[in-house]
Formats: structure tokens, sequence, C-alpha cells
């Protein structure tokens, strides 16, 4: 299930997709029971959706649905940014500038896999270094929602997130909550603002 999840969340299988058994089952050399039962946890995670008379696909995001993501990621990531700066000791500062240089790197490259998996755990950094139990149970289930419905958008200012993450970084780092927390929103919104756009002009 693993690595059919990972195709889907890497947008190797594209919303919209059937999934066909036969073909699947060679691919990932597993036997249709084991791949069936996969599709159906991937349906309870709601990255495939079951269609009458066509089968499994990788589900669809309806802009809706991505706005009110966006809204919750406004929500609760200043939220994170401002525990981090207040609760981040050396060893979560350390982590949070591996993950930075792991982006850097992957922007360098121009390795846009490396790219979205660094910024993924960049974020997630931010939510460990806030130490904040309950926080982390409301947001882990996120991390993947957002890998699927954002990801890397090749239509976005990668250089300018990297960017905004350094100053977000530095923010914490200087366990300055008030400046994290305005840096926390307005990435946030910015990011879901440019994605919804980008979306809207490729459904347009």
């Amino acid at each position: 299930m693993h690595e059919l999840r990972e195709r889907i969340l890497s947008h190797d299988l594209r919303p919209g997709q059937r999934l066909v058994e036969r073909q699947l089952s060679a691919q990932l050399e597993v036997s249709r029971i084991p791949l069936r039962e996969a599709i159906l946890q991937l349906q309870t995670e709601g990255l495939v959706e079951v269609r009458p008379r066509h089968g499994a696909v990788v589900a669809t995001v309806p802009e809706q649905e991505l706005e009110d993501f966006f809204a919750v990621r406004e929500a609760l990531e200043p939220l994170a940014a401002r525990l981090a700066a207040l609760r981040a000791d050396d060893a979560a500062l350390a982590d949070l500038r591996a993950r930075r240089q792991d982006e850097i790197s992957a922007l360098a490259s121009g390795d846009l896999d490396a790219l979205e998996r660094a910024t993924g755990a960049f974020h997630a950094a931010i939510v460990d270094a806030a130490r904040s139990s309950i926080l982390a149970s409301v947001m882990r289930p996120l991390r993947t929602r957002a890998r699927w419905q954002t990801g890397i958008d090749r239509e976005l200012d990668l250089r300018a997130l990297s960017d905004e993450h350094e100053q977000l970084y530095r923010s914490i780092a200087a366990h300055d909550a008030e400046s994290a927390a305005r840096l926390g929103h307005l990435h946030a919104s910015g990011n879901g603002a440019a994605t919804i756009a980008a979306l809207r002009q490729r459904s347009g």
C-alpha cells in the first residue's frame, strides 16, 4: 500500500486516473487481494474514489475543499510557528536548519521531488518544535493532504517560497513569537491563494 500511496501523493497517478487492478498488480508485483485492500484503505483516506460503472480512480480535489484546506492551515500554522518560537530548543532549531538546507540544495539542483519532500519536512519540523501533542495530532493528518492536494506547483515562485521559509526559520530561531506567527499566516495564505489561482487558470 505504501508504494501505491506514494504514487498518488507524488502525482505519478493523477487525479481522475483509473486504477486498473491488473496493471497495478503487475507494476507493484503484488496479488489482487492485497491491492484491493490497499485501494479500500486509500479510499478511507480520501485519496481514492470508487465510481459506479467506472471502478476505482484517484480522487479529485474540488476547489471548495482546497479553499477549506487552506483556511484550516491559515488557522493552525501561525499557532505552530508561535509555539515553536517560544519552545524550540537547540536540537529542534538544528533540525529546522537541516530541513532548510535540504530545501536549499533541492532548489539549487532543480530536483522538484526532493524539494517537495524537504518542504513537507520543514513544516513537520515546525510542528515538532512546538512541542504540543495536541497540535501534532491535529496537524499530522494534514501533512498527507498537503502533499497530495498542493504538492509543488511548477507555476509557483519556488524561490520566493523558500525565502519565506528562511524568514520563518530565523524568527523561530530568534524566539520572536509574534513575527513567527505573522510570517506563518502570510506564508499559508499566500501559498493558498497562489495554488487556487493556478488551479483556476488550468481549469479555465
